[in-house]
């Protein structure tokens, strides 16, 4: 049997979580059917990949605004009443499943949120900038998240930084450096 191929991503995870926790066997499945139903519809509308009760966005496909896109898909999900989270950083993915911290952390500041109320990590909200208008919430855990209120329009978000540096590139980054000082244009390879 061959194994599944892995990549390694830096994704924004939104995570969804049950208002509350039925008893009865059969009412907690229906419920957890309905928020899984409810992420990917959510996640379809956002063009990002659902898992569950999460909505991965940024793998298999990477996009500038996939932050953005997760606090669209959050704040849909978090307008059914259950309570929802985002959190960005590296996973392992493959074609059955994404792991790492940020899944984790998403989905226990999702299950910490108030019915409609949306969570985001630090680390979400250092790529958010301007674009979300957020309140302070008290620490979960060790992580102190801030409540998404609302979206604004039109304002772009902080550009990913890139996590693998460029080594052993000073010429190419000199001669770019250069090109772009210049009047001139230039084509850096």
């Amino acid at each position: 049997v061959r194994a599944a191929p892995v990549r390694r991503r830096t994704v924004t995870v939104v995570a969804a979580a049950l208002a509350a926790s039925p008893d009865d066997p059969e009412a907690y499945v229906t419920a957890t059917r309905r928020v899984h139903d409810s992420v990917a519809a959510a996640a379809a509308r956002h063009a990002a990949r659902a898992l569950g009760a999460t909505a991965i966005f940024g793998d298999p496909q990477v996009r500038d605004d996939d932050v953005i896109r997760a606090v669209r898909a959050a704040l849909d999900l978090a307008a059914e009443r259950g309570g929802v989270a985002l959190a960005t950083g590296d996973v392992i993915a493959s074609a059955e499943s994404v792991d790492g911290a940020p899944v984790a952390l998403a989905s226990s500041l999702a299950h910490a949120a108030l019915p409609g109320e949306v969570l985001a990590a630090p680390s979400a909200v250092a790529l958010l900038g301007a674009a979300v208008r957020l309140e302070s919430v008290e620490r979960v855990g060790g992580v102190v998240p801030s409540r998404v209120v609302s979206l604004e329009p039109g304002v772009l978000t902080v550009p990913r930084a890139h996590a693998v540096p460029l080594v052993g590139r000073i010429d190419e980054l000199d001669r770019l450096i250069a090109a772009a000082r210049s009047s001139e244009a230039a084509v850096v390879t």
